[in-house]
């Protein structure tokens, strides 16, 4: 195929070979396009090309965006996954004591209420570290996440008062 030349083939930066145009397709096409919306808004004043479209209302549901929305990063879901752990291992040790075991003088001296407290406790604390790590690190906004870290960090400095000044 050959190019015809310029002064033919050429009209506004489009080459044309033997009748086939490359370049830009469908400038034309647009161009009437623009053509209808500029003589649309100089009838009306208004641009009646082009309509946004209304949708309709979705199902009640939490926010997609705000403060009461769900965790959007891994840290996040994370955390709140963990405070659901640490609740189920308080509530196991909630029912050891409420079915019969006593604690003793030591933590370890009945294993059925201080290991299911333990770990409430330490999955609590990890929980607030991911959640800290989901706002500082990861940009997360969500209140529950929030909450988590604000729980995690009650449960640690409940943690260093006992340790600090034991009874």
């Amino acid at each position: 195929m050959s190019v015809v030349a310029a002064s033919v083939g050429e009209r506004s930066g489009v080459q044309y070979v033997r009748g086939m145009r490359f370049g830009s397709e469908g400038y034309r096409a647009r161009d009437r396009s623009h053509r209808a919306q500029r003589s649309a808004r100089s009838y009306t004043g208004v641009d009646v090309t082009h309509v946004p479209s209304v949708e309709a209302p979705g199902p009640a549901g939490p926010p997609e965006h705000g403060f009461l929305r769900s965790p959007s990063t891994r840290p996040g879901r994370w955390s709140l996954l963990l405070l659901a752990v640490a609740v189920v291992l308080f509530a196991v040790a909630n029912i050891a004591v409420a079915t019969g075991q006593e604690g003793g003088e030591t933590v370890f001296d009945n294993l059925w209420i201080s290991v299911p407290m333990l770990g409430a406790g330490a999955t609590v604390l990890t929980a607030g570290g991911f959640a800290g790590f989901a706002i500082i690190r990861r940009r997360e906004r969500s209140l529950p996440v929030a909450g988590v870290m604000a729980f995690g960090l009650l449960v640690f400095l409940f943690l260093v008062g006992e340790i600090s000044s034991p009874h």
